[in-house]
């Protein structure tokens, strides 16, 4: 019995060898069943040492909302995050996205060349093969 290739078939729970001659047939193949998982991310830890899923969404909830309090002490602090919180449909995150991506509003001419520059565009309506721009 030559062995030329080892194949190995990890599946969700089992793994298993395969031995193929030169011909790909197989002439030795072992199995081994597994407890737990077979193959885990690196850096994973044991079965014995997983946390529960809900204690890790409460850590991320937590850190969200420390996130959250430190975009409200900000907008709190900066008059340009204050007015744009005043728009409506603007919240103290995209306040702060917004004013920290433009930085000096003045650097535009027009209210349209900052829309161009974040990629929004105006609506546009065409007749006569004559397009036409919507405010």
């Amino acid at each position: 019995m030559d062995i030329f290739i080892i194949g190995i078939d990890l599946g969700k729970n089992s793994c298993s060898l395969a031995g193929l001659d030169t011909s790909s047939r197989v002439v030795l193949r072992r199995r081994r069943a597994s407890s737990g998982p077979v193959v885990r991310r690196p850096g994973a830890r044991s079965p014995s040492h997983v946390e529960d899923p809900r204690t890790e969404w409460r850590v991320l909830d937590e850190r969200i909302a420390a996130f959250d309090a430190e975009f409200v002490r900000m907008a709190r602090n900066d008059e340009a995050v204050r007015r744009l919180t005043t728009i409506l449909g603007i919240g103290t995150i995209n306040a702060t996205a917004l004013a920290a991506a433009v930085g000096n509003a003045w650097a535009f001419r027009r209210g349209r060349d900052m829309a161009a520059w974040l990629g929004l565009t105006p609506r546009q309506m065409t007749t006569g093969g004559k397009p036409r721009l919507l405010d």
